[in-house]
Protein backbone atom coordinates (compact mmCIF):
# COMPACT_ATOMS: atom_id res chain seq x y z
CA UNK A 1 0.00 0.00 0.00
CA UNK A 2 1.09 3.45 -1.32
CA UNK A 3 0.62 6.76 0.42
CA UNK A 4 -0.03 9.36 -2.71
CA UNK A 5 1.73 12.88 -2.19
CA UNK A 6 0.28 15.34 -5.17
CA UNK A 7 3.53 16.80 -6.24
CA UNK A 8 3.81 20.54 -5.44
CA UNK A 9 1.17 20.46 -3.08
CA UNK A 10 1.85 19.66 0.83
CA UNK A 11 -0.91 21.54 1.55
CA UNK A 12 -2.40 18.93 4.67
CA UNK A 13 1.15 18.95 6.66
CA UNK A 14 1.38 22.71 6.53
CA UNK A 15 -2.16 22.99 7.41
CA UNK A 16 -1.83 20.86 10.11
CA UNK A 17 1.17 23.09 11.22
CA UNK A 18 -0.61 26.47 10.76
CA UNK A 19 -3.21 24.50 13.32
CA UNK A 20 -0.91 23.53 15.75
CA UNK A 21 0.57 26.88 16.16
CA UNK A 22 -2.54 28.84 16.11
CA UNK A 23 -4.13 26.71 18.53
CA UNK A 24 -0.88 26.73 20.91
CA UNK A 25 -0.21 30.39 20.44
CA UNK A 26 -4.03 30.46 21.16
CA UNK A 27 -3.76 29.02 24.87
CA UNK A 28 -1.10 30.91 25.54
CA UNK A 29 -2.49 34.03 24.28
CA UNK A 30 -5.74 33.78 26.40
CA UNK A 31 -4.26 34.45 29.83
CA UNK A 32 -2.77 37.92 28.47
CA UNK A 33 -4.84 40.80 29.62
CA UNK A 34 -3.32 43.69 28.47
CA UNK A 35 -2.09 44.69 24.76
CA UNK A 36 1.26 45.78 25.70
CA UNK A 37 2.08 42.25 26.97
CA UNK A 38 0.52 41.15 24.34
CA UNK A 39 3.02 42.63 21.87
CA UNK A 40 5.63 41.02 23.79
CA UNK A 41 4.01 37.84 23.65
CA UNK A 42 3.66 38.06 19.87
CA UNK A 43 7.27 38.92 19.76
CA UNK A 44 8.64 35.61 21.44
CA UNK A 45 6.07 33.72 19.71
CA UNK A 46 7.26 34.78 16.32
CA UNK A 47 10.76 33.86 17.27
CA UNK A 48 9.97 30.63 18.57
CA UNK A 49 8.06 29.97 15.55
CA UNK A 50 11.04 30.62 13.24
CA UNK A 51 13.09 29.04 15.27
CA UNK A 52 11.37 25.49 15.29
CA UNK A 53 10.93 26.58 11.62
CA UNK A 54 14.93 26.88 11.37
CA UNK A 55 15.53 23.78 13.19
CA UNK A 56 13.97 21.45 11.03
CA UNK A 57 14.56 23.22 7.30
CA UNK A 58 18.01 24.44 7.54
CA UNK A 59 20.74 21.29 7.00
CA UNK A 60 23.35 20.85 9.94
CA UNK A 61 26.79 21.29 8.33
CA UNK A 62 28.54 18.98 10.22
CA UNK A 63 27.25 16.23 12.82
CA UNK A 64 30.84 16.87 15.18
CA UNK A 65 29.53 18.79 18.20
CA UNK A 66 27.64 15.47 18.76
CA UNK A 67 30.33 13.46 18.62
CA UNK A 68 32.47 15.53 20.94
CA UNK A 69 29.88 15.39 23.99
CA UNK A 70 30.59 11.54 23.93
CA UNK A 71 34.24 11.72 23.37
CA UNK A 72 35.51 10.91 27.21
CA UNK A 73 33.43 9.23 29.95
CA UNK A 74 33.87 12.55 32.28
CA UNK A 75 31.40 14.39 29.06
CA UNK A 76 29.66 11.28 28.85
CA UNK A 77 28.67 11.06 32.35
CA UNK A 78 27.96 15.20 32.57
CA UNK A 79 25.68 14.68 28.99
CA UNK A 80 23.53 11.66 31.27
CA UNK A 81 23.51 13.66 34.41
CA UNK A 82 22.32 16.71 32.39
CA UNK A 83 19.35 14.91 30.09
CA UNK A 84 18.38 13.52 33.34
CA UNK A 85 17.58 16.93 35.00
CA UNK A 86 15.88 18.16 31.63
CA UNK A 87 13.26 14.85 31.66
CA UNK A 88 13.02 15.76 35.10
CA UNK A 89 11.81 19.31 34.51
CA UNK A 90 9.66 18.60 31.32
CA UNK A 91 7.87 16.07 33.53
CA UNK A 92 6.98 18.31 35.96
CA UNK A 93 5.64 20.78 33.06
CA UNK A 94 4.43 18.41 31.40
CA UNK A 95 1.25 20.74 30.00
CA UNK A 96 4.33 23.32 28.48
CA UNK A 97 6.31 20.00 26.94
CA UNK A 98 3.39 18.58 25.31
CA UNK A 99 2.41 21.54 23.76
CA UNK A 100 6.02 21.61 22.62
CA UNK A 101 5.84 18.26 21.37
CA UNK A 102 3.08 19.13 19.39
CA UNK A 103 4.81 22.03 17.65
CA UNK A 104 7.67 19.98 16.82
CA UNK A 105 5.64 16.91 15.48
CA UNK A 106 3.92 18.98 13.38
CA UNK A 107 6.92 20.92 11.97
CA UNK A 108 8.99 17.42 11.42
CA UNK A 109 5.57 16.29 9.41
CA UNK A 110 5.57 19.57 7.17
CA UNK A 111 9.56 19.07 6.75
CA UNK A 112 8.89 15.63 5.51
CA UNK A 113 6.45 15.94 2.97
CA UNK A 114 7.68 19.29 1.71
CA UNK A 115 11.39 16.88 1.60
CA UNK A 116 9.14 14.13 -0.57
CA UNK A 117 7.55 16.54 -2.89
CA UNK A 118 10.98 17.79 -3.70
CA UNK A 119 10.97 21.13 -2.10
CA UNK A 120 14.53 22.08 -1.04
CA UNK A 121 15.50 23.25 2.84
CA UNK A 122 15.91 27.67 2.16
CA UNK A 123 12.32 27.02 1.04
CA UNK A 124 10.73 24.36 3.27
CA UNK A 125 12.18 26.86 5.89
CA UNK A 126 10.36 29.74 4.51
CA UNK A 127 7.23 27.94 3.69
CA UNK A 128 7.41 26.25 7.27
CA UNK A 129 8.26 29.93 8.75
CA UNK A 130 5.33 31.72 6.85
CA UNK A 131 2.53 29.04 8.06
CA UNK A 132 3.77 28.96 11.72
CA UNK A 133 4.53 32.65 11.96
CA UNK A 134 1.15 33.21 10.06
CA UNK A 135 -0.79 31.13 12.72
CA UNK A 136 0.82 33.30 15.49
CA UNK A 137 -0.06 36.67 13.82
CA UNK A 138 -3.99 35.04 13.44
CA UNK A 139 -3.79 34.16 17.08
CA UNK A 140 -2.47 37.62 18.34
CA UNK A 141 -5.22 39.25 16.31
CA UNK A 142 -7.84 37.21 17.43
CA UNK A 143 -6.89 37.74 21.25
CA UNK A 144 -6.46 41.78 20.10
CA UNK A 145 -10.37 41.95 19.08
CA UNK A 146 -10.82 39.56 21.94
CA UNK A 147 -9.07 42.67 24.09
CA UNK A 148 -11.09 45.66 22.45
CA UNK A 149 -13.97 44.36 22.53
CA UNK A 150 -13.85 44.12 26.41
CA UNK A 151 -11.81 46.98 27.26
CA UNK A 152 -14.34 49.75 28.82
CA UNK A 153 -14.84 52.57 26.48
Amino acid sequence: MSIYIERNRPRLSLGILWLAFFCVSWGVLYRVETVERLLWVAGAGVAIALTISMLFSVPLRSQQPLTQLLKNDVRSFATAVFGAFVLVVLLAWLDFTLSGLTLLVASMLAKVELRIVGIRSWRAFWLTGAASCGAVVCAVGARWGVLQASAPF
